[in-house]
C-alpha cells in the first residue's frame, strides 16, 4: 500500500485478527519493558504508535523507529507492520 502522508488508515476490525492484537499488546505490555536495550524515549514513541494499530492507522515511521531497537522487539514490531501493510486501505468505523 502506498503512503500518501506519514500514515495510512485501514478497518481495523475487519482484517486485524485476534492473534495480531494479542502480539500488539504483548509488545506493549512486556516487550518494551523486559528488553534494557529500549530507552524511555524510544517506547513512549514506539507505544504511541503500535497503539495507533488500534485505531486503523499504520504509521510509516514505527517501521524506522523499529529498526533503532534491539532484537527480539526489533522483529516483532517489523513482522506487525508488514502484517498491518498488507490490509487494504480504508477507514475503522467509529461505534
Amino acid at each position: 500500500m502506498q503512503f500518501t502522508k506519514n500514515f495510512r488508515r485501514f478497518d481495523r476490525h475487519q482484517f486485524m485478527s485476534l492473534e495480531v492484537r494479542d502480539q500488539i499488546g504483548d509488545i506493549l505490555r512486556n516487550e518494551l519493558y523486559t528488553d534494557q536495550g529500549v530507552t524511555p524515549a524510544m517506547r513512549r514513541l514506539v507505544t504511541n504508535e503500535l497503539n495507533g494499530l488500534y485505531d486503523g492507522y499504520l504509521y510509516k515511521s514505527l517501521l524506522l523507529d523499529a529498526m533503532r531497537l534491539p532484537d527480539p522487539v526489533r522483529t516483532k514490531i517489523i513482522e506487525i507492520w508488514l502484517i498491518c501493510n498488507d490490509y487494504p486501505e480504508g477507514e475503522t468505523q467509529v461505534f
